[in-house]
């Protein structure tokens, strides 16, 4: 089984295209896709493996065939879930070479600091919306929620695991 952890997000599928299973990528432009590519597909918190057997540009996005899926009906199933690749393709295929970029899901794990005080540790993202918001692990076991936004953010310390933050006064306090 593929380790998670070597997975990171492409983008995700939107809805089908014509009757015979294309369905659309919605890129989030890391890297080119391609046929003969096997992208992951999370099924019960598990990244399943899907081969692309056809691929073709369609502006910044992508229309792709899956192996086995022959209806519109079969791609619908498929809609609004998040696509991932092995990091090791991402980095052989970028569009931009520019691997630094960082993606929220990369800072799991790290220390959020609130204007030099330690709040805990991510330990979700939530990036369905446009306000993108920590789950943030207190010392004490709770659990709160910290806006993403990049006006309260100051610094991410990739070496040191450490996002520092500026929260207006009271935020955390409204969890």
């Amino acid at each position: 089984m593929i380790d998670p952890a070597t997975l990171r997000r492409i983008g995700v599928f939107g809805k089908p295209t014509g009757y015979k299973g294309d369905i659309v990528l919605l890129s989030d432009g890391i890297a080119d896709v391609g046929a003969d590519m096997f992208v992951f597909v999370s099924e019960d918190c598990l990244p399943v493996p899907w081969h692309l057997t056809a691929v073709r540009a369609k502006g910044e996005d992508y229309v792709v065939h899956i192996k086995d899926i022959d209806s519109d009906t079969d791609a619908a199933t498929f809609t609004g879930a998040e696509v991932l690749a092995e990091k090791s393709y991402i980095e052989a295929n970028s569009e931009d070479g520019d691997e630094s970029e960082l993606l929220y899901a990369d800072l799991i794990g790290y220390r959020l600091l609130d204007d030099g005080e330690e709040l805990g540790t991510v330990t979700d993202v939530d990036d369905s919306t446009e306000n993108v918001v920590f789950e943030v692990e207190c010392p004490d076991g709770k659990n709160i929620l910290v806006p993403a936004a990049d006006d309260f953010i100051e610094e991410i310390d990739t070496t040191e695991k450490i996002i520092r933050m500026s929260l207006p006064a009271g935020l955390t306090d409204l969890n």
